[in-house]
Parts: structure tokens; sequence; C-alpha cells
């Protein structure tokens, strides 16, 4: 019975996979040329670094003003299609600050977080889930960053099946 109820789920996920907005009015699975219209700014990364878990190509976007802070954005493609959004604010002043102004944006944009770190044992960390997106906030400790990600894995699994 979980068997059938996990694939139907992945069934469910994997058929409106691309329907799903990403970040921004993004969709999921977005062209490298759909981005681009979005963002005219976001140049492709021609850096020689490794890029893991299959992303084949990535987008940049440099100092994108979110909550009065900019923010590098990297669109992550595997075989043309955007699949994760990752956003990296540097340099902050008080990354406590920015963290939560961050974090009262996002729960009141999807919600009460999924996983809430700070809450249980106080690490500047936690996860939302929203319509097949899962949103990632993290400020690492004794950092002077702040990491903000937007991926849809789940669906993107499911649709492998």
């Amino acid at each position: 019975m979980k068997k059938l109820l996990f694939s139907i789920m992945l069934f469910v996920f994997s058929s409106n996979a691309s329907a799903f907005e990403l970040w921004q009015g993004l969709e999921f699975d977005a062209a490298p040329h759909e981005v681009t219209k979005k963002f005219p700014n976001a140049k492709p990364d021609t850096s020689p670094r490794f890029l893991a878990f299959g992303f084949d190509k990535k987008l940049v976007l440099s100092n994108y003003v979110v909550l009065g802070t900019g923010f590098d954005v990297t669109f992550l493609m595997r075989g043309n299609k955007l699949k994760e959004v990752r956003m990296q604010a540097n340099s902050l002043s008080d990354p406590n600050v920015v963290w939560s102004r961050a974090y009262d944006a996002l729960s009141l944009k999807y919600g009460e977080p999924s996983t809430d770190l700070y809450k249980m044992v106080r690490l500047p960390s936690a996860t939302w889930s929203c319509k097949g997106i899962e949103i990632g906030l993290l400020t690492p400790l004794d950092s002077d960053k702040l990491y903000i990600s937007y991926s849809a894995s789940l669906a993107d699994n499911a649709s492998k099946l």
C-alpha cells in the first residue's frame, strides 16, 4: 500500500513538474533563453568550476537586490532546463538581521517552515516546502554569508521514473 501511495505521489509530481514556479516567475525546467529574457543581466558562467549533482550549465546574475541586500544568483541547469536557483549574499555586516528579515519574508509567503533548526537548536537554518518546491535558508555559524536556495528535486527525480 505504501508503495502504491508513493507511486501515485511521484506520478502527480512528475506530471506537473514543469508547471511549478521555481523562483520569481521562472518555471521549473525553464530554458536558458527564458531565464535571460526575465533577467537580461544573467550571463553564462564560463569559469572552469566543477558542477556537482549532474548540473551541466549555469547562468549567474550579480548583485540582485532582495530585502535591501545584494545577492549573487546562480541558475543551475541540467540538460538546458532550470533545476535550481541559489542565492548568496556575501560580506554582510550583520547576517543575523538579514537572516531574520529573509525568514520573516519567506514565512509570510510560504507559511511555517517544514524544518526550523533555529527554533529547535538556535541554528540559523530553515526549510519551506510549497507546491513541489523546497526553499532553504541558511547562515553558516561564524560567517558573514547568507544562502537561499529554491529547488524541485522530488519532482525532478519523479520525472525519471
